[in-house]
């Protein structure tokens, strides 16, 4: 029996598929609801937020809505219009009738290459980047293997 993809199931994959593909570009998953802990409520987010964020190297930031066959809420329709007012870059991912699940995770990669700027997806040059905060001892954060490395000099 074929298994039913899901939209979280879409998410988790691309998730760990664009790490490996654009190894510059990270996708982070934003929760967006309520939830009671201990006779307390709690909200996170904002409705109709993007499913995810992308963070890319330099800095650049997006958001990325996911749909598995249906259609932008009212209050997703009013997020992606404040992202465009306020110029922050907005792409919707639609999965589409009829696709496997590895066709759509590959055709999402290649429209989020398109969708970051292409001078953030370049290689990066050789030697680490690094970027120090001073606050109390100094930190150093160091891009190594895609992955960041959080160091405390020794001084």
């Amino acid at each position: 029996m074929t298994k039913v993809w899901h939209e979280a199931d879409y998410m988790r994959a691309l998730m760990s598929r664009a790490s490996s593909e654009l190894p510059h570009v990270r996708l982070f998953r934003r929760n967006v609801g309520m939830t009671s802990v201990g006779g307390r409520t709690f909200r996170s987010g904002i409705k109709g937020q993007c499913d995810l964020y992308v963070l890319a190297r330099g800095g650049w930031y997006g958001e990325v809505e996911l749909k598995r066959y249906t259609k932008l809420s009212e209050d997703q329709e009013r997020w992606r219009d404040w992202c465009n007012q306020w110029g922050v870059p907005w792409v919707c991912l639609s999965v589409s009738k009829g696709e496997e699940p590895a066709a759509t995770l590959a055709r999402w990669c290649g429209e989020l290459r398109q969708f970051v700027p292409g001078a953030v997806c370049q290689d990066v040059p050789s030697g680490d980047v690094k970027a120090r905060v001073k606050v109390g001892k100094p930190l150093e954060f160091r891009a190594g293997d895609g992955d960041l490395v959080l160091d405390r000099d020794e001084e």
